[in-house]
């Protein structure tokens, strides 16, 4: 006989019982514990679902490590992830490298406050989506979609976030 497998049920066990620890080894290998925080590390407790639509007909789904050019997330990510239905959460999206004038800072491309449950339609977009660019001497550029639980909420900037100083 044939063995059938659903990959959804495959893959939902997965991220409840190896996909933290194999998240952490894969941000460890690529350098995005030092890039964000230098000697700091979080272990993941949610899994991202993450892509870019660029057209009615297509889209570029976000895996881990995979390569998405900038004119296929010409618009901000869908991101979906399951929560308990009280918890807070913040999505923080920069890029780690390709910085323009300082090779240690890092562009802020979009920051997104007060998540209640992974309910992206009702939280409260605290700096507008900024598409990734890519300075001409790298060949790639690094980003880090970072979501991460909090208990207080975010207030809204009056004075936006498109300043490099910010």
């Amino acid at each position: 006989g044939t063995l059938k497998i659903s990959y959804q049920e495959v893959k939902k066990e997965w991220r409840k019982s190896s996909a933290p620890d194999a998240l952490h080894e894969i941000a460890d290998h690529y350098g995005i514990f030092t890039d964000l925080y230098k000697y700091g590390f979080f272990s993941p407790v949610v899994s991202l679902d993450i892509y870019y639509d660029y057209d009615s007909k297509h889209f570029t789904p976000v895996h881990y490590g995979n390569i998405i050019r900038p004119s296929e997330a010409t618009k901000m990510p869908q991101v979906h992830f399951e929560s308990e239905p009280e918890t807070l959460w913040t999505l923080v999206l920069t890029s780690l490298d390709g910085h323009l004038l300082e090779p240690e800072m890092q562009y802020l491309h979009w920051f997104v406050g007060n998540i209640k449950g992974g309910d992206m339609a009702n939280a409260d977009v605290l700096c507008s989506y900024l598409q990734p660019f890519q300075p001409k001497e790298l060949v790639i550029t690094d980003m880090s979609l970072s979501c991460i639980s909090k208990t207080v909420t975010w207030t809204t900037r009056t004075s936006g976030c498109r300043q490099t100083a910010q």
